[in-house]
């Protein structure tokens, strides 16, 4: 682990939040123009993302055409190919895959497509707060809920709304009737044990049907114990957007595959 570390007078191994490797991935398969908005909200965060993993998806991501963020470009940002038809849980899984192998400590999954404030992260950080940032021994997720819900549908008016996603975007009964938490899926959060949990696990018949990474993340870390904490922040920090197409890649791949960790 990348991190420094003291000794708290209890004895407990902490890492300091401040220190901590934060790690950002989005998964993307065209979307060049939502792409830059995305890196220029993680560029603007008052605690910046350590490295933010651009994962480009689909058959043709080794010749993805990146004139649109070429600028955005620097030692925080990395662009890595995998250049297969992937579903979101296949994407996720080598997106956390990556960066386990890159030492950092505290996973964000961030979207091409939402809208995330420049005190994205360090909100996260407070509420999450010391005591779990410190936690390495056990897996912790999180979730926002009572934030925005942001239509955009073709050229009509964008409108704004608070929403609470106390049940995500949706459960199916028998997952609320399990007693499944999630919170609104594009602001999980996972510490390395937890991110290390769903890579060893995704691939187990009992999740790898479920291609939506959303629904295979929270029914996973269900089954393993992990109960998701819905954190709610004073102000919103972040908005779902909802426009013409909310899923870059919905394609099964079939192969087992590691995928390609050039970069594009």
């Amino acid at each position: 682990m990348n991190s420094t570390h003291h000794i708290s007078l209890s004895g407990i191994i902490k890492i300091q939040p401040q220190i901590m490797k934060i790690g950002c991935s989005t998964p993307v398969k065209a979307r060049p123009l939502m792409l830059r908005s995305c890196i220029l909200q993680m560029q603007a965060q008052t605690r910046l993302p350590d490295t933010h993993l651009i994962l480009i998806n689909g058959v043709d991501a080794l010749d993805y055409d990146s004139r649109t963020v070429t600028d955005l470009i620097n030692q925080r940002v990395q662009f890595k190919a995998y250049p297969y038809d992937a579903n979101t849980s296949e994407l996720t899984v080598q997106c956390l895959k990556i960066m386990l192998e890159q030492g950092v400590d505290l996973f964000f999954k961030i979207d091409s497509d939402d809208m995330y404030y420049c005190n994205y992260i360090e909100t996260f950080l407070e509420e999450i707060g010391e005591e779990k940032l410190a936690q390495t021994e056990k897996a912790f997720a999180a979730n926002l809920v009572d934030q925005l819900f942001i239509t955009a549908q073709d050229n009509t008016a964008v409108k704004i709304k608070r929403a609470h996603f106390q049940r995500g975007l949706g459960l199916p009964p028998h997952e609320i009737e399990k007693g499944i938490k999630v919170g609104a899926p594009p602001t999980y959060v996972f510490n390395r044990k937890a991110a290390q949990l769903i890579v060893d696990n995704a691939d187990n018949p009992k999740y790898r049907h479920l291609t939506y990474d959303d629904a295979m993340m929270r029914n996973l870390l269900f089954d393993h114990g992990v109960v998701i904490d819905q954190i709610t922040t004073k102000e919103p920090i972040f908005g779902y957007v909802r426009h013409g197409s909310n899923i870059s890649s919905i394609k099964p791949h079939s192969k087992a595959t590691t995928g390609s960790n050039n970069e594009s």
